[in-house]
């Protein structure tokens, strides 16, 4: 604490019950030469290692009293913590090889907004770290709660107060204690606000309006900056924890300042559970009371909190899908739509002659030499036949490279020939279990006749 941070349009994060009572204490209290000596090298510089208590591999870190941006002869004499060395503290636990995870033992009423803001930050970013918990160890209020909020959780006694979100500043009149004094004291500026809402004179419209924008700016960080720490939205920060108020525990929960009641022990068993189930740099950790459940909202957080889990229902999902039958399906498709067209091109009758000859399962190569042992290609009577017979090899050829050998050759074909060549292959895939193509191959051989009449039947 410093003593300007008392001094005019100075903002506090502090239960305003407990600002009165230091700021009267503050005023009252002189010290003498001998005591402003001894104290007068006290602040926050040092070179040692900070100091926590480590319990089960767990550093925890007390937070206590008014806090103020740095360590000085005012906090030394009224108690309190630093922001510089609660930040200085986490952020060396967070590296120490032998702790896990971190709790927050707070009991402080608030403090300065100066400094609250670069402290919080360095406790949520050591929260990506290690798993961290704040425990409301008494008072956990303004200022307190901007640092206990950035923790993955918060724990509170059952008569923990909590919250007291807002901001204040104070404006001490001395102008009618200053004439009964016959004292009268005249400000020279260069600015036009530069001695606004001085104690020599009483606060103007003008001066409050200026400091009341300064609040609601400051407010509005605070607001957000919970509705972060907290996974929730800056409305509900307003609606439901940010009107200044405290709450005392189970209401604080309820109103989702805290995650739980519990006590340290509760805290540090906390900790020790997201150390152990939570393998990721980033953990989320949201306790329902009533049902004891960790909450999880998308699939991001689910990769975080239980990355094994959320491998087995990837592969799992994986598994589950038949490739073999999306691709077939798609090959299917495929050749329907060829034959559609085809239809349509060359009207219903070329098309019933041309699927006739694709579901026997014929390849261009097996076709074109068949064609050539029948004879060679006959030389159609007109260009329109021509550009007919034409289309009809590039189908073909089209409908081989867009599907799987043999796309929709199927016992239907075999039926329709009685003993013919057809039926031949179906029996000589049935006596031998063998593929259609190759009985077409096998029947061509024995019966190269049987197949030239079919070929002939189907053009």
């Amino acid at each position: 604490m410093q003593p300007t941070d008392f001094a005019k349009g100075r903002a506090w994060a502090m239960e305003p019950a407990k600002f009165e009572l230091l700021a009267r204490r503050f005023h009252q209290f002189q010290a003498d030469e001998a005591a402003v000596k001894k104290l007068a090298g006290f602040a926050d510089t040092s070179d040692e290692p900070p100091y926590y208590d480590v319990r089960d591999a767990v550093a925890v870190i007390p937070i206590s009293g008014p806090l103020t941006k740095r360590r000085s002869l005012w906090s030394f004499l009224f108690g309190g913590s630093s922001y510089a060395e609660i930040a200085r503290t986490v952020a060396f636990a967070a590296e120490d090889p032998e702790v896990v995870g971190i709790v927050l033992d707070i009991d402080s009423p608030g403090g300065t907004v100066s400094g609250v803001e670069a402290a919080g930050d360095a406790i949520f970013a050591a929260r990506q770290k290690k798993p961290l918990a704040a425990f409301a160890n008494g008072t956990m209020a303004s200022a307190a709660y901007w640092l206990g909020s950035a923790a993955d959780a918060v724990i509170a006694e059952k008569t923990a107060a909590v919250g007291s979100i807002g901001v204040l500043m104070v404006h001490v009149d001395w102008s009618v204690a200053l004439a009964n004094e016959g004292l009268k004291i005249s400000y020279l500026t260069a600015g036009r606000y530069k001695a606004l809402g001085n104690p020599a004179e009483p606060l103007s419209r003008e001066a409050r309006d200026v400091f009341q924008a300064e609040l609601d700016q400051i407010y509005g960080i605070f607001t957000a900056t919970v509705a972060r720490n907290r996974n929730v939205s800056q409305d509900q920060v307003l609606s439901d924890m940010a009107d200044g108020r405290i709450f005392i525990g189970e209401k604080a929960v309820a109103a989702g300042l805290a995650d739980t009641i519990g006590s340290l022990d509760t805290a540090i068993a906390a900790v020790q559970d997201m150390a152990g189930n939570q393998q990721s740099e980033r953990r989320i950790f949201a306790m329902n009371t009533k049902t004891k459940e960790i909450k999880i909202e998308t699939t991001e957080q689910l990769a975080a909190a239980y990355p094994d889990l959320a491998r087995a229902l990837r592969t799992q999902g994986a598994d589950s899908v038949d490739t073999a039958a999306v691709a077939q399906k798609a090959a299917d498709e495929e050749r329907a739509r060829i034959l559609g067209l085809a239809a349509v091109q060359f009207g219903a009758q070329a098309g019933d002659k041309f699927k006739a000859v694709v579901e026997t399962g014929v390849t261009v190569a097996q076709f074109t030499a068949i064609t050539e042992a029948a004879g060679g290609p006959q030389t159609p009577a007109d260009p329109a036949a021509a550009n007919l017979e034409k289309a009809k090899a590039e189908q073909l050829a089209a409908i081989q490279a867009a599907g799987p050998a043999n796309p929709g050759a199927d016992s239907r074909a075999a039926a329709a020939g009685g003993k013919d060549f057809m039926a031949q292959v179906a029996e000589y895939v049935q006596a031998h279990k063998c593929g259609r193509v190759e009985a077409m191959q096998a029947v061509m051989k024995a019966d190269p006749e049987a197949h030239k009449a079919y070929i002939a039947k189907v053009n």
